[in-house]
């Protein structure tokens, strides 16, 4: 006891002055504290009861498929693009403290989206440093919102539109050509097929013809796809797959994480210390040494090969796009090989008719071109006219 009151008068003063400072910088941090408003929207979108959309070579989507919901769900695919940053960048350029924010993530804070799966409705969070700024910059994401939900759509719209109607005049082109062929070589000959044999054989090479037109199409629509998904995300399928699987890696994503946290902290204490104070020069350090790790991830998951580090495993923006590719790039190789397989068979057939006379194999040639030019011209016309609706329209 007499050791302490002993070390207490001796350093006395000193105690006094930390004690002191530490009220002080307890007041000081009080002092700067700034009150934040938020403001509170709710996003209702119509009902989709009767929803029943073609999803290609994937299937068809109506409501209730529990395969496709989760991935492509309407709330998720509309709070995407609440949260994008395109959106945000639009708002961040109108906002009256836009010079207070010198990264768009920073920014995207203040916003809070959080749709609500059981129903339809989508709520909205803005933070502001007064009332009237936080009811403003809701209003603002929602207005920004309806901009970029209709550029969407007119831009989905049109593309489909133009590679549709660019397919069916080719069609309508090869359908006139097969029929016109067709007739001409009916009136200079006059034959009739009137073989079981030749009608069983054309029969067959008709419709495996129909059945290899129909997978050719579809790979062809797959690579399409393909290629506009790839175009959009910037990547390979082989890229995409790297990606995905380093967005998949739960410890690259805690690394991230941390690295994420750690910037924020950083960009707290760079407002309080100096550049060579050792809070920031620590804080530094560590920033690199996680900036060293989540390199040797991405070294580790994909080489040489270019990926997307942004990635994440969530359902919805790029990882969403990045799963279309990957199930496109698999759709279209399977589609090609098993029209392959129809080819073979249909040559196969086509030289079985050659022991036929040479102008009954012609007439059966030419009426087997203008049945697929037909049948193919026919489906286009039947795609064209049917209601496609998507995560957009909904």
């Amino acid at each position: 006891m007499k050791k302490v009151v002993a070390i207490l008068n001796r350093h006395w003063i000193l105690l006094l002055v930390f004690n002191s400072l530490v009220l002080a910088a307890s007041f000081g941090a009080f002092s700067l504290l700034k009150p934040f408003w938020i403001a509170k929207a709710q996003l209702i979108l119509p009902e989709t009861g009767k929803l029943q959309a073609s999803l290609g070579t994937l299937g068809s989507l109506t409501k209730g498929d529990s395969e496709l919901s989760a991935k492509s769900h309407p709330l998720n695919m509309q709070a995407s693009i609440l949260k994008s940053d395109a959106l945000m960048r639009r708002l961040l350029e109108s906002d009256p403290e836009k010079t207070d924010f010198q990264r768009l993530v920073q920014y995207k804070q203040l916003f809070a989206v959080s749709p609500h799966q059981e129903s339809t409705t989508i709520w909205l969070n803005a933070t502001g440093a007064s009332p009237e700024l936080a009811r403003d910059r809701v209003r603002a994401l929602i207005s920004a919102y309806q901009e970029r939900l209709n550029e969407l759509r007119q831009a989905d719209g049109t593309t489909r539109v133009e590679f549709n109607k660019k397919a069916l005049d080719r069609a309508k082109q090869k359908l006139d050509q097969s029929q016109e062929a067709l007739a001409k070589f009916q009136e200079s000959s006059g034959l009739v097929n009137s073989e079981a044999q030749t009608e069983g054989l054309v029969r067959a090479i008709t419709d495996l013809s129909i059945s290899q037109a129909q997978a050719q199409a579809e790979a062809q629509a797959s690579q399409h796809q393909l290629q506009i998904l790839s175009t959009r995300l910037g990547l390979t399928p082989k890229q995409a797959i790297r990606s995905l699987g380093l967005a998949e890696n739960r410890d690259y994503q805690f690394v991230r994480q941390q690295l994420t946290e750690l910037e924020a902290t950083l960009v707290k204490a760079q407002a309080t210390y100096t550049y060579a104070h050792p809070e920031i020069q620590n804080l530094l350090l560590q920033r690199e040494q996680l900036q060293q790790q989540i390199q040797q991830y991405i070294f580790l998951a994909a080489g040489d090969t270019l990926v997307d580090p942004t990635l994440t495993d969530s359902a919805q923006g790029r990882a969403m796009l990045i799963q279309q590719l990957i199930l496109a790039e698999s759709a279209a190789s399977g589609q090609q090989q098993q029209a392959e397989q129809l080819q073979q068979q249909i040559d196969q057939m086509k030289n079985t008719l050659t022991v036929i006379p040479v102008h009954q194999s012609r007439l059966l040639e030419l009426t087997r071109q203008y049945d697929v030019a037909a049948g193919v011209y026919n489906g286009l016309v039947a795609q064209m006219e049917q209601v496609n609706l998507d995560a957009f329209s909904a």
